[in-house]
């Protein structure tokens, strides 16, 4: 998987392409769930081998033109261009429920350390949204999947970034141009 830097790097050029194609592009969030907890239970090195699990079950379920990415600790991202939000959580569930039909079990011993459990939360970028909002609205579902039970996904709420979408000033000032009452208005997309 890739780091933060090149997820950040991504997605400004996935970002500029979509608003100039007007394809979609989803991202993913997700976030092991009671990592700590499991890391404080069974030590670092088998909490190491979970997240290389979570690695290797995200990697896997996405497409070869995808970007699954670490963002920091136990959470995770995958950014998908060309793909519309319903898509997107089809593609999520798979990871979850792939992750969560997995047990955890020492190679050489045979000891079980139970299953791994994540949280996800997707959204659609909106063309014109700031990349900053678009992963905050991301990682708001996401935590909203965790507060409303773990092993869930989430999806963004679009009229949070509808709201938050100021659309271009040339296109104001068209609108103003062939409609006098539209001139001088702040437009923002719902």
């Amino acid at each position: 998987l890739v780091n933060r830097r090149e997820f950040e790097r991504r997605l400004q050029l996935e970002a500029q392409a979509a608003a100039e194609t007007g394809r979609p592009l989803s991202l993913v969030f997700l976030d092991v769930d009671h990592f700590k907890d499991f890391n404080d239970r069974h030590g670092h090195r088998i909490g190491d081998e979970v997240l290389k699990l979570v690695a290797g079950k995200l990697r896997n379920r996405v497409r070869e033109k995808d970007l699954p990415a670490r963002y920091g600790g136990e959470e995770f991202v995958a950014l998908l261009p060309d793909t519309p939000l319903e898509d997107a959580a089809i593609v999520a569930e798979r990871i979850r429920s792939a992750l969560a039909s997995s047990i955890v079990r020492h190679r050489s011993t045979g000891e079980t350390y139970g299953t791994v459990t994540a949280s996800f939360g997707i959204a659609t970028y909106c063309p014109g949204e700031a990349l900053e909002h678009f992963v905050h609205r991301a990682d708001e579902a996401l935590y909203r999947a965790k507060r409303d039970g773990r092993n869930r996904t989430e999806v963004a709420d679009l009229d949070v970034a509808v709201e938050s979408v100021e659309v271009d000033e040339a296109f104001v000032e068209d609108i103003g141009q062939s409609d006098a009452q539209g001139a001088g208005r702040s437009v923002r997309l719902a």
